[in-house]
């Protein structure tokens, strides 16, 4: 139930930032930041199953900052 609840949360979050921010990709950079000291953090307190959700998390906020970043070099090499 708790994992659920984590993962609707950071979903309901990120579809709020995505929807009110102008600066989206701050906001994903610092929370791709916040994600993983907070699985360093914290690691050995979470369970098996929040583990898993909040790698895969990583994974996809690891994805988007990459798609973030070429997008940047892209913007800096079409000048």
């Amino acid at each position: 139930m708790k994992n659920k609840l984590l993962l609707g949360f950071s979903i309901i979050v990120l579809i709020t930032s995505y929807l009110t921010s102008n600066y989206f990709e701050i906001f994903m950079t610092l929370l791709l930041i916040e994600l993983l000291i907070f699985m360093s953090v914290f690691e050995y307190y979470l369970n098996y199953k929040t583990k898993v959700i909040l790698k895969s998390t990583s994974y996809v906020l690891i994805v988007i900052f990459a798609l973030i970043v070429l997008k940047k070099v892209y913007e800096i090499i079409s000048r």
